[in-house]
């Protein structure tokens, strides 16, 4: 019998896998044009372009495992799980907030 529990428990892993996925692929296309900017002075890439690219996928990315980890904190809601995900979302918000100071400044 499927429940909301595993339906929830699904949806937060498709969540996660799903940010991490995006990662990756980010990561290493920021890696390419990195080794192609340093490598090959490749003219048509701006580092900073680069910087903000990243770190608006790196934002992206938090998004999904904030939702991933919300998904499963409503459908079981342990002390333990509520304590643990307003850290992380402490952490994240202040990460998010980094990084955005970060695109802004590099923008200018």
């Amino acid at each position: 019998m499927i429940t909301a529990t595993l339906i929830a428990s699904y949806l937060s892993l498709f969540f996660g896998i799903l940010g991490i996925i995006i990662l990756f692929i980010s990561g290493i296309k920021a890696f390419i044009q990195m080794i192609k900017l340093e490598l090959f002075k490749d003219e048509t890439i701006n580092f900073d372009d680069l910087r903000v690219e990243f770190a608006s996928k790196i934002l992206f990315v938090l998004d999904f495992f904030i939702v991933a980890d919300l998904i499963k904190t409503v459908f079981d809601p342990t002390m333990d799980q509520i304590i643990t995900l307003g850290i992380i979302v402490a952490i994240r918000t202040v990460t998010s907030y980094s990084l955005n100071r970060e695109i802004n400044n590099t923008k200018k």
